[in-house]
């Protein structure tokens, strides 16, 4: 199983939002009223993060 994880800066310009969010839709198939919501979007990236994380740790034991 191969897990992708683009790390997604929160401080991004509104284009570049637009691209991390179609980009997230593609990858994870997010429902498009979900990614309308930035600060839904700017939780859920900071869920990936943190999962991302513990995955690391557990990785490295």
């Amino acid at each position: 199983m191969t897990i992708k994880y683009h790390k997604i800066s929160t401080k991004v310009e509104t284009a570049q939002l637009e691209e991390v969010v179609e980009q997230l839709q593609n990858e994870l198939e997010v429902p498009k009223q979900f990614c309308l919501d930035y600060k839904s979007l700017q939780k859920f990236v900071e869920s990936i993060e943190g999962l991302y994380m513990s995955l690391q740790e557990i990785g490295e034991k």
